[in-house]
């Protein structure tokens, strides 16, 4: 019998884009003012959506792109994709961009068809990952 692990505790986060650099150790991005990074950790699931929807409630009433750093999540399931292109289109209403990052997902990303919309940039583009 496997044995089960016990889930990652859950948490996201925003900071202004500037805030982090890199962890690739590139210089930081060229970011606008009101640019924001919206890190997440953990297991993202179903249980997390909902701290994830109020914590971005924030974002969307700023202006400016937002980067979404999954480098930190262990579990990505279905409910959290959902979560990911509604903030997504959400944003492109308003004529903003959404940039993803966290290579570890890009496969997940790629299987469902996602991938060109939700990741837009690797590390060699200067990205977080």
């Amino acid at each position: 019998m496997e044995e089960r692990r016990a889930p990652l505790p859950f948490d996201v986060s925003v900071s202004p884009a500037g805030a982090q650099a890199p962890l690739d150790g590139s210089a930081p991005n060229d970011s606008a003012p009101n640019d924001c990074v919206v890190t997440v950790s953990g297991d993202f699931d179903a249980a997390g959506v909902p701290k994830f929807d109020r914590i971005v409630e924030s974002v969307l009433s700023r202006e400016g792109s937002v980067d979404v750093d999954l480098n930190q999540v262990d579990v990505l399931d279905s409910a959290a994709l959902s979560a990911l292109l509604r903030l997504n289109r959400t944003l492109l209403d308003q004529g903003r961009r959404m940039t993803t990052f966290g290579e570890r997902h890009r496969r997940l990303f790629s299987i469902v068809g996602i991938e060109e919309m939700l990741m837009t940039a690797r590390p060699a583009d200067g990205g977080l990952a």
